[in-house]
């Protein structure tokens, strides 16, 4: 597949499945990051609460140099890294993978979908989050977008973005027991 865009549905179904089917371990991973954070650790209860904490934690980590390896969705998606560093493409999958298992976990009936429609829209094809009642959450696009703004406000960030886009998705999320 070159890219989301030129895909056709199945190769964008079997990227879904793959992308869908490394959740966890792409969450065990995030939890590591965290972990091993020297500042204040967010704890990843999967609550709408829990986003104010981890965008605070990831606003520390926005432009560092750590080492890390592009993604490989970064192809695919058609985006240009807009001033973030291969470390933040790291942050901006985790940004909305973590957002992405808040809305399945909180939601019923949230689910991973495709963005389908015209090709020629942003989101097409790309690995998203759907549920009734809910605006599809483009993963990947979600924490692209949010980081590159997160960088262009450096002097006035944010602390409630990710729990704003949450709120724009639905109404009301319905908190309980994961």
């Amino acid at each position: 597949m070159k890219s989301f865009a030129s895909s056709t549905r199945d190769e964008a179904l079997l990227y879904l499945d793959e992308f869908a089917g490394q959740q966890c371990a792409r969450l065990e991973e995030l939890q590591r990051l965290v972990d091993a954070s020297p500042e204040t650790r967010p704890a990843l209860d999967r609550s709408e609460d829990s986003l104010l904490a981890f965008w605070a934690w990831v606003l520390g980590q926005l432009g560092s140099q750590r080492p890390a390896t592009e993604p490989s969705w970064l192809s695919l998606a058609g985006f240009a890294a807009g001033g973030l560093t291969p470390h933040d493409l790291v942050l901006a999958e985790h940004v909305g993978r973590y957002l992405a298992e808040v809305v399945l976990t909180r939601t019923p009936g949230a689910r991973w979908a495709l963005v389908e429609g015209r090709p020629d829209t942003m989101d097409y094809h790309h690995p998203s989050v759907v549920a009734p009642d809910l605006d599809y959450l483009p993963v990947i696009g979600t924490g692209m977008v949010q980081l590159q703004r997160a960088l262009r406000r450096r002097m006035r960030p944010e602390p409630d973005v990710l729990a704003r886009v949450l709120r724009n998705l639905r109404p009301r999320i319905e908190e309980g027991d994961p």
